[in-house]
């Protein structure tokens, strides 16, 4: 398992990429609009970069990465295997499910290729060869080497469910 660490900037980047690319779903996304996107957002000032960042996980997402940002993590690129993968709240409907497999992703994985598909709560995650862009999952270390998926929990099932034995992930540790 290969580890490098990152600066928080690089981060907050991958994430605006992420999250600000969902806006851009209504146009046709080809690689070349990725591309150039993505390259826009690598230009933005780190201060400004950061910033809107922190306000779009915190005030307008509220996802759990809204508490990660500042200088109390080390940031580290690391494969992770799905066995250590736990998601996060995802919503109301996929709670019960969530819960029933303890949070694990494997497990969750598994529970979606053995029965999943004919339940309409979990039809979020069929894949309908969906389109990623950014594979990358954003997560912190918490305790007994387990990780926790902060941001990017649906796109850690897609890739589970086509096969990935590991996901890379950017890792927050304290």
């Amino acid at each position: 398992m290969s580890e490098n660490a990152v600066c928080e900037i690089d981060v907050a980047k991958y994430y605006l990429k992420c999250e600000l690319g969902k806006v851009a779903r209504e146009w046709t996304q080809t690689e070349d609009f990725v591309k150039t996107f993505d390259q826009t957002i690598d230009k933005l000032d780190d201060k400004d970069a950061y910033r809107l960042a922190v306000t779009l996980s915190c005030h307008y997402r509220m996802n759990p990465l809204c508490h990660r940002w500042g200088n109390r993590f080390q940031w580290r690129l690391r494969e992770i295997p799905l066995s250590q993968l736990l998601l996060s709240e995802i919503n109301d409907k996929v709670r019960p499910t969530l819960m029933k497999c303890r949070y694990n992703l494997a497990e969750f994985v598994q529970y979606l290729k053995d029965s999943g598909t004919k339940d309409n709560n979990l039809r979020e995650f069929r894949d309908e060869a969906r389109r990623i862009w950014h594979s990358r999952i954003i997560s912190e270390d918490i305790l007994s080497g387990k990780i926790q998926i902060l941001d990017g929990s649906h796109r850690a099932v897609i890739l589970a469910m086509r096969g990935n034995a590991e996901i890379l992930c950017y890792v927050a540790q304290k």
